[in-house]
């Protein structure tokens, strides 16, 4: 017997948002791969889940030679529902398709940073304070103690 998978309206929407995310990372990749080693960054217009502020930079702004996608802030229009995990599995299966490292920045919150060292990220800065970035990166792109040492 087979099983019909619905796909919702809002499954629909945000995996359209998440593309538009990763086609304005792209821009952001271009223009920083005109002019090697700086950064281009800027808020992803026209969303209706999220507002998010992305940096990209490229493998000459970075130690290990990688492309590294930066969500510098992100809020979410209606927290709690599932999106941002769904947006956060589209990021890193682009991510480890296009052999980028994930980063997001000033994690505030205990919880968004336990949830995010579930998915994976890693947080260089361990220690008493709940502050910092977290690093993402597919096996065989960079190890865990890589990903450590990027302070």
């Amino acid at each position: 017997m087979k099983q019909h998978h619905k796909i919702s309206q809002a499954d629909i929407a945000a995996q359209d948002e998440a593309r538009r995310i990763i086609s304005f990372a792209e821009t952001l990749l271009m223009k920083v791969q005109r002019h090697p080693g700086r950064v281009a960054s800027a808020y992803v217009p026209d969303l209706q889940a999220y507002e998010i502020y992305l940096r990209m930079k490229d493998g000459t702004a970075q130690l290990h030679g990688l492309d590294v996608l930066v969500v510098a802030n992100i809020s979410a229009a209606k927290p709690g529902t599932g999106g941002f995990t769904l947006l956060l599995h589209q990021l890193k299966t682009y991510a480890e398709q296009r052999r980028w490292v994930l980063k997001v920045e000033n994690v505030l919150d205990a919880r968004f940073r336990a949830f995010l060292e579930k998915e994976g990220f890693v947080f260089p800065d361990v220690g008493m304070h709940y502050h910092g970035s977290g690093y993402w990166a597919a096996k065989g792109v960079m190890s865990t103690e890589e990903l450590v040492a990027l302070r």
